[in-house]
């Protein structure tokens, strides 16, 4: 112990002193590098972990991903606009009277509308002349007239085919196609079944022809007779949004 603090050789006491002060200040120093290499390295670990934090979001869709199939609705009646006119103030026989119908979508979103759900009711004063509700496009037995009084050129038709036919015998209908005229239609354009999209505030134009034959609830065709010249009134709806009344005339 008396030689740490009483050091002994051959050189002054303050040689020793020195040395040891050199010793002690190197190892200080060799101290003080290591734990700033250790600190360095921990805090750096640190910033690593906070310079990239982990993203709570979703990663983005793939380019190639199919976009999702979204049903686009029918136009509702409260979203649409009807209005028809002739294509003519008069038809002369045997010409078929023909319409514009302008369907315009008024709602905030796009809807599609069928061109051959377009309905026409025909009139002439109080005559009801034509309504495409009918359906007047198969024959019914003459025989059903109580009064017998079967129009010419008109075939009768057997109790046995008309219950085929209305339960939907393809041969049945075919014979029936084949015996004579139909009572009455309305001609909707030539689109097939394909529906049109309307987009918010377009208009589509539905051209319409008649066929300009008589029509009837229970369709006897003894009741219809040919409709003759004269002044007429027609209108028109599509998804019960009726339009005006249009007037024309025959000839």
């Amino acid at each position: 112990m008396s030689s740490l603090l009483h050091p002994v050789g051959p050189e002054s006491a303050n040689v020793y002193w020195r040395r040891r002060a050199v010793v002690v200040g190197a190892a200080i120093v060799l101290i003080l590098v290591i734990a700033m290499i250790v600190r360095a390295a921990t805090s750096g670990g640190d910033e690593d972990k906070k310079a990239a934090p982990v993203s709570s979001k979703s990663p983005l869709p793939s380019l190639e991903s199919p976009a999702p199939t979204v049903a686009v609705p029918d136009c509702t009646k409260a979203d649409m606009e009807v209005e028809a006119e002739a294509t003519d103030s008069t038809f002369a026989s045997p010409a078929k009277p023909t319409f514009t119908v302008a369907v315009t979508n008024n709602g905030t979103l796009k809807c599609v509308i069928d061109p051959e759900s377009v309905h026409i009711h025909v009139t002439s004063g109080e005559d009801r002349i034509f309504d495409s509700d009918d359906n007047c496009n198969v024959e019914v037995d003459p025989a059903s007239d109580p009064g017998g009084n079967e129009p010419a050129g008109w075939e009768t038709q057997s109790d046995e085919d008309l219950l085929a036919e209305l339960d939907g015998d393809p041969a049945a209908q075919t014979e029936s196609a084949d015996a004579g005229p139909g009572l009455g239609s309305a001609t909707p354009p030539n689109t097939g079944s394909e529906v049109v999209l309307l987009e918010p505030g377009a208009t589509e134009a539905i051209p319409v022809s008649w066929s300009r034959e008589r029509s009837a609830p229970s369709c006897e065709a003894y009741l219809l007779t040919t409709p003759g010249n004269g002044t007429y009134h027609a209108v028109f709806s599509v998804a019960g949004v009726e339009s005006g009344d249009v007037v024309f005339a025959l000839s």
